[in-house]
């Protein structure tokens, strides 16, 4: 059934002398669907665009959520110069409540949930406390200028009226006071950097003298692998990238390996401080998700800091979770991974012979280490791997090498050139390389080809010599 409305409009004929009207019938209509979804009331969050807030005094001290904690409660503070996730914010339009960009379940509340005046100000788990709702941005009369303003229309006030780096927060009776100021804009974009961390292959470098690096040692616990700071590597075992939908460090040769806490079967146990961080398969665990750079720290969802044990500057030392203060050792910094990678090259060739076969491929790089090889007549397909792949193993089966339709994203096509040993070699599954035989092969083409990837034993067969 659906209910129509008749409308009757009355049009004055322009074209005859008469001022006779011509009548039409237009007819609209609204099922009973429509009619019950406008009735219904809209739940979801209706989320603004992302802000900070900067206080209209001297120096433009930004809010943020501090790493200070009480209980459950974060502590907010004013800042100067914090441009992260930790002061970027969003106003949810339907609960009129302001909640932290990055964790949106944490609201900007009174400490321990009371709407008492003079108590400081945290964030907080959204319960839809009457501390937590009604919070609104109010003219002060002056351009650009606002006060925060809660359910008693009390204002957004830094204790004691201070202007200093580290002041908490509190709701107090609204006056003249400029600390009662802020202004409102869309969140900054942090500085133009050479490179992405979600894109590109970076270091976890130490502050400290040496600038020891994050690796992934071959200790292990269980299947997990223990991390250490060493400046004796620079290859494939220090380098991360980040993935930006979990915010997780993963190791970058193997990306199902995330940074995490020592495994344990209790949950609440996995954000324990004090023990080691290791690499685990990554399963959207509490410790691998939500690892941030703040403040030249890095920071975990519990808001502990990554830190060497026992605060040492030496080779081999492992790391742990630790409460963030001021002790250098937990300072770190990150570089993009800088790699001798070949451009480009026309012709591969085995060192077996005279008489080794010769291929005509095209080397495309992907990132700073990751290659796609294409072939040159046709440039459609590229090289590839099938077989049982079986790991850490003595018995490894070979792989066979196939042409497929260039796909960049299928983990078969993409491989990594080993500058040392001379090899071609998938980039997931590095103890495998690229191996031929002495009969002439041809790829992509109709007749298959010779070559297959075997695992690397530092044959004649599997070093590749090239031109172009």
């Amino acid at each position: 059934m659906q209910n129509f409305n008749v409308m009757v409009v009355t049009v004055q004929n322009k074209m005859r002398k008469t001022t006779q009207p011509r009548v039409e019938t237009i007819i609209t209509g609204t099922s009973e669907k429509e009619q019950k979804q406008k009735a219904k009331p809209n739940k979801k969050p209706q989320y603004e665009k992302k802000f900070y807030l900067e206080m209209a005094q001297k120096g433009g001290r930004r809010l943020f959520m501090s790493s200070q904690k009480d209980g459950q409660d974060n502590i907010v503070k004013v800042k100067k110069g914090i441009n992260d996730w930790r002061a970027w914010f969003i106003y949810d339009k339907r609960t009129q409540s302001i909640r932290l960009d990055a964790h949106r379940s944490l609201a900007l509340s009174n400490k321990d949930g009371s709407d008492k005046l003079g108590k400081t100000i945290a964030f907080r788990k959204f319960s839809k406390g009457a501390d937590q709702t009604h919070l609104n941005f109010k003219d002060s009369g002056k351009k650009e200028i606002f006060r925060v303003t809660n359910k008693k229309q009390k204002c957004l006030t830094t204790q004691n009226y201070l202007n200093k780096d580290e002041t908490m927060l509190m709701w107090w009776h609204c006056n003249k006071n400029a600390s009662q100021n802020w202004k409102k804009f869309g969140a900054v974009p942090a500085k133009k950097t050479k490179g992405s961390l979600f894109k590109n292959t970076f270091q976890i470098i130490s502050a400290m003298k040496g600038g020891r690096m994050v690796y992934a040692s071959k200790q292990k616990a269980g299947e997990d692998i223990v991390l250490k700071i060493s400046d004796d590597f620079n290859d494939w075992r220090t380098m991360f990238i980040m993935d930006k939908r979990t915010s997780s460090i993963r190791l970058h040769s193997n990306r199902h390996l995330a940074i995490s806490n020592q495994a344990s079967k209790v949950p609440k146990d996995r954000l324990k401080t004090g023990k080691n961080v290791m690499l685990r398969k990554f399963r959207g665990q509490a410790d691998q998700i939500k690892i941030n750079f703040a403040d030249k720290k890095l920071v975990n969802k519990a808001r502990k800091c990554l830190t060497p044990k026992h605060y040492k500057n030496k080779d081999e030392t492992l790391l742990t979770w630790w409460n963030c203060n001021k002790n250098p050792a937990q300072q770190w910094s990150h570089t993009f991974f800088k790699n001798k990678q070949v451009k480009s090259f026309k012709g591969i060739q085995t060192l077996a012979g005279p008489s080794a076969p010769r291929l005509d491929l095209n080397l495309q790089s992907i990132d700073q280490q990751m290659i796609i090889v294409r072939g040159t007549v046709e440039p459609k397909y590229s090289l590839a791997y099938t077989g049982k792949i079986v790991p850490l193993k003595k018995n490894m089966p070979e792989l066979q090498m196939i042409s497929k339709p260039y796909n960049m994203a299928d983990k078969s096509q993409q491989l990594i050139w080993e500058q040392r040993t001379k090899t071609l070699r998938p980039f997931h599954y590095r103890q495998y390389a690229l191996s031929f035989d002495n009969k002439l092969g041809y790829f992509p083409g109709k007749y298959g080809s010779t070559a297959i990837f075997r695992p690397f034993k530092k044959e004649q067969t599997q070093v590749i010599s090239y031109t172009g």
